[in-house]
């Protein structure tokens, strides 16, 4: 009976004078939250990227690389920083550091690992830096305006001499430079390495039987067999379709690529000689799509990448395109204006594409000016760093790069001024 009234009495208190209730707030939970676990910065000086922290307390930053430097070491709430490299990393080998993100008070941290990648070391191949033509080993040898560059499986070079009139082969590693074609004389005709002529060689592909097929400014594809005769191997298609200053090229499975510059289309070469347009409208512009709806501004540049993906240095737009199995054409990396950024693809721009390779690591190497921009799986863009700088110290002062290509992990760097370098990391 006690316990009827007692819980009677409950009852009318609530009837009559209403409950009061009261919500108990939940304790805030101390946070410290990062974007990111791990940045790479590039070699050069002054290399930079950003992350952010969001945080409901108060947090500073405990960094003892001497190397790098936080815009910011403490603060509160929602705050994007960046980290930037004060000096050059100059050596081959990745520099690490750690931030450690913490709460004043409380035991809360965060930590972010800082790589500074290191720089690649270049080795002079052949070349003096002075143009001239000799023939000879490592910088007894002399050229006129180096274009395009081209490997072949066994590490080989073999370069477009373009004022000189002639192909040159540069044997790796010794560096002895030969000359495979051409008299010196300007002009069309085929024959025996010293009895044909050329005009204005400019890009190189070698196939796997060591055949070796060029580009002219005479519109023709010609071919240098493994005898050393020089043949004509295409002039394009018909009346109606043929080339229009080709430029860069490339041999894949069977089939030669060529960017014909001035239709702005990448074109396909069967070795029995039949040409089709794989991508591009014949009109200029900067329309990704699929095969001839896409448009181009003076592609200049082919690779292959590990998948038989082709890349296209797009000099006109600043950009770097690639056209896929199924000959869908995306924008890589930028965005059709001008400039210098590096940073992820979409953010990234280039001054001047001359050139593309891509290496054994699906490394794509963009030659932009007279600096190589590398692309990574995760599609960031960085300036590589040349022994801390970003363009090599050439024997005569000139950086302009003509072309560039992969063996492996290394990359080969045509220089106009008339040297060849083979950049290692």
């Amino acid at each position: 009976m006690k316990t009827i009234i007692i819980a009677f009495t409950v009852i009318a208190s609530c009837t009559f004078f209403g409950c009061s209730t009261s919500t108990v707030e939940p304790a805030i939970k101390n946070e410290i939250n990062i974007s990111r676990s791990s940045i790479t910065l590039g070699a050069l000086q002054l290399s930079t990227d950003t992350f952010k922290i969001s945080s409901n307390i108060s947090w500073e930053i405990i960094s003892g690389a001497s190397w790098l430097e936080v815009s910011k070491q403490a603060g509160k709430g929602d705050t994007t920083l960046s980290v930037l490299a004060i000096g050059p990393n100059r050596y081959k080998a990745d520099r690490s550091a750690k931030l450690f993100i913490r709460s004043k008070k409380d035991s809360i941290s965060k930590v972010i690992t800082i790589v500074q990648e290191g720089s690649y070391e270049p080795t002079l191949l052949a070349g003096d830096g002075s143009l001239g033509f000799l023939d000879g080993i490592g910088t007894s040898a002399s050229f006129n305006n180096l274009k395009g560059i081209a490997v072949d499986i066994e590490g080989n070079a073999f370069v477009a001499d373009m004022n000189n009139q002639r192909i040159r082969s540069i044997e790796w590693p010794l560096g002895k430079t030969s000359t495979l074609a051409g008299n010196g004389i300007l002009g069309n005709i085929d024959g025996t390495v010293t009895s044909a002529t050329l005009y204005n060689p400019w890009d190189l592909a070698v196939d796997e039987n060591g055949n070796i097929y060029f580009t002219s400014s005479s519109n023709t594809i010609r071919k240098i067999a493994k005898d050393g005769s020089v043949s004509t191997f295409s002039l394009g298609g018909n009346s109606f379709d043929e080339f229009n200053g080709v430029t860069g090229i490339v041999y894949s499975l069977g089939y030669l690529y060529v960017a014909d510059f001035g239709r702005n289309e990448i074109r396909k070469i069967s070795m029995d000689g039949q040409v089709t347009t794989i991508a591009g409208s014949g009109k200029s512009g900067f329309d990704d799509g699929i095969s001839t709806k896409a448009t181009f501004n003076y592609p200049n540049d082919l690779a292959i990448g590990p998948n038989g993906e082709i890349y296209v240095a797009d000099e006109g737009n600043n950009a770097l395109r690639k056209i896929t199995h199924d000959g869908v054409v995306t924008t890589v990396a930028g965005d059709g204006s001008q400039g210098f950024r590096d940073g992820n693809v979409k953010q990234a721009k280039f001054e001047y594409v001359t050139s593309v390779a891509v290496s054994n690591k699906n490394l794509i190497f963009v030659a932009d000016g007279d600096k190589i921009r590398k692309i990574d799986a995760d599609g960031n863009v960085r300036t590589i760093g040349i022994n801390g700088e970003r363009f090599i110290e050439s024997i005569n002062g000139e950086t302009a790069i003509s072309s560039i290509a992969c063996w492996g992990d290394r990359l080969y760097v045509a220089l106009s001024s008339g040297s060849v370098y083979v950049l290692n990391k």
